[in-house]
C-alpha cells in the first residue's frame, strides 16, 4: 500500500498472512519504522520529549508517516505486519497527512486470499473507540484505491483493513403485502422469524420465498422456503401489517459483488450506499446465444416490484432504473436480473 502527497512522497505497509508467523513481532518478518518514534511502553519519551507510550492515537507520528499498530507493545509502529495464516484479523493503519497535502492515495496490488473472505478497507474514528464512519466499506479483492477527500483539512486518518465482515445495520421497510426486498448483509440471526420481526413479533405471515438455479447439482430453477436469510440475495416477503413497519437488522457486510448463474437470479445490491450499478454490456449475449424470450433486450434484463405509494393494488414488475451504459439498484430491493453467463459482478456505489 502507498500514500502519495503534493510532495511526491510514498510510503508502503506491508500487511499480510503467512504460514509460521505469529500475532507478536517476528524478527525475520515483521519490520519496525526505523527511527526514535518507535512506540514503547507507557510514559516514555522519544528524543524529542514526545510521549510515546500507552495508546497509539495520541501520538503525533512523523509528518507523512504511514505505519500498521503492531499488536506486541514493544512493536507498535510496523511497516511490515504479518499475521498468522487462516484467521480472522483486522490492521489498523495510521496515516499522517504532513502539511497540506494536495491529494492523498492509498493504492495496492492484486490481494492473494487463497480463501474465500471478504477483505476490506474502511475508515474509523479513533477517537470514539475506532467505530466505522460513514460510507461503504472497500471491497480490497475488486478495488486497488481509495483517495481521501480534502486532505488539507485533516492531520492524521485511522483506516481498518479486515479479514472476514464488518459489522453494520441496515433499516427495512416493508409495506401491507407482498415485498421483494434484499439487504447488503449477513443478518447476525439468519432466521427469518427473528430478521423481519419488531417488538410486537414477526410482521409477515406464510413463508419467506427465495429462488434459486442450482438444486441438487442441477440446473434447476426453484422457489426456495427460506430458513436462513443472505445478504444479497432477494427475498419475497408478505407483510399482513396494515401500515408500513420500519425494521433496524444488524449484521455483517459481504462481499460487494452481484453472484450471477446462467438464467434468472434473485438478488440484490451487496452496497450499504443508497445506490449501485453495473455496467449492462455485462449482460450482453456476445454470442453466447443465452437470449431468453421474456427478455430481448438489455433493458429488459433487470427487473424490480413496483410499488405505487399509497396504491396496495398498483404492483407489477419494471425494469431497472438505467441510463444508456448502466443498470442502477437500490439498497434493500430484490431484484430478477438474467445473465447469459455464470459471472461475478463487482458493484460500483451511488451516493
Amino acid at each position: 500500500m502507498f500514500f502519495r502527497n503534493n510532495q511526491h512522497r510514498c510510503e508502503r505497509v506491508n500487511i499480510g498472512w503467512l504460514h509460521n508467523s505469529t500475532n507478536g513481532f517476528d524478527e525475520d518478518i515483521d519490520v519496525d519504522l526505523p527511527n526514535e518514534f518507535s512506540l514503547g511502553p507507557p510514559g516514555q519519551s522519544n528524543n524529542n520529549g514526545d510521549a510515546i507510550g500507552g495508546p497509539l492515537d495520541p501520538i503525533k507520528l512523523p509528518g507523512g508517516s504511514f505505519v500498521s499498530e503492531g499488536l506486541d507493545s514493544a512493536h507498535r509502529l510496523l511497516t511490515t505486519d504479518i499475521r498468522p495464516f487462516g484467521e480472522n484479523t483486522a490492521w489498523y493503519l495510521y496515516i499522517d497527512l504532513g502539511e497540506n497535502p494536495s491529494s492523498v492515495t492509498l493504492n495496492w496490488g492484486s490481494v492473494e486470499l487463497k480463501v474465500n473472505k471478504p477483505l476490506q478497507l474502511r475508515e474509523v474514528n479513533a477517537e470514539n473507540g475506532f467505530v466505522p464512519l460513514g460510507g461503504q466499506a472497500v471491497n480490497m479483492r475488486t478495488e486497488n484505491s481509495f483517495e481521501i477527500q480534502n486532505p488539507s483539512q485533516f492531520q492524521r486518518k485511522v483506516f481498518l483493513v479486515q479479514i472476514g465482515s464488518i459489522s453494520d445495520s441496515i433499516n427495512l421497510t416493508l409495506y401491507n403485502g407482498w415485498n421483494l426486498i434484499s439487504m447488503p448483509i449477513n443478518p447476525t440471526d439468519p432466521n427469518p422469524e427473528s430478521v423481519f420481526a419488531d417488538n410486537a413479533g414477526k410482521v409477515f405471515i406464510g413463508n419467506v420465498w427465495g429462488y434459486d438455479i442450482i438444486q441438487e447439482g442441477q440446473t434447476v430453477p426453484t422457489t426456495n422456503k427460506i430458513s436462513n436469510v443472505r445478504g444479497g440475495k432477494g427475498y419475497w416477503v408478505y407483510s399482513n401489517r396494515p401500515v408500513p413497519v420500519s425494521l433496524t437488522i444488524k449484521g455483517s457486510t459481504v462481499l460487494n459483488s452481484l453472484d450471477l448463474r446462467v438464467g434468472w437470479n434473485l438478488v440484490g445490491p451487496t452496497t450499504i450506499t443508497a445506490e449501485a450499478s453495473f455496467q449492462k454490456s455485462l449482460l450482453a449475449d456476445n454470442g453466447t446465444m443465452n437470449i431468453p424470450a421474456d427478455a430481448p433486450l438489455l433493458n429488459d434484463r433487470v427487473k424490480f416490484w413496483f410499488r405505487q405509494a399509497g396504491d396496495n393494488g398498483g404492483q407489477n414488475y419494471t425494469n431497472a432504473t438505467s441510463t444508456p451504459s448502466i443498470f442502477i439498484l437500490k439498497k434493500n430491493v430484490g431484484y430478477w436480473i438474467y445473465s447469459p453467463r455464470e459471472q461475478s459482478i463487482a458493484l460500483r456505489e451511488r451516493n
